[in-house]
């Protein structure tokens, strides 16, 4: 009973880092995405502006 009791407690120890880890990676990664996911919108919204550009050019 004993040994079971402590490779419980040692795997809930090993859960707990493992959870703390991926959470600090998470938040480790997430402003990286978040910047990337913003690059991609100015590009698009940049991309939106020549054409309207270009569609206004086209039409005078």
């Amino acid at each position: 009973m004993r040994r079971d009791q402590r490779w419980c407690g040692s795997c809930m120890l090993y859960g707990e880092l493992l959870h703390s880890f991926l959470l600090c990676f998470s938040l480790f990664l997430l402003p990286f995405c978040a910047l990337r996911d913003r690059e991609e919108q100015r590009e698009t919204q940049t991309f939106r502006v020549f054409q309207s550009l270009e569609m206004t050019r086209t039409q005078h």
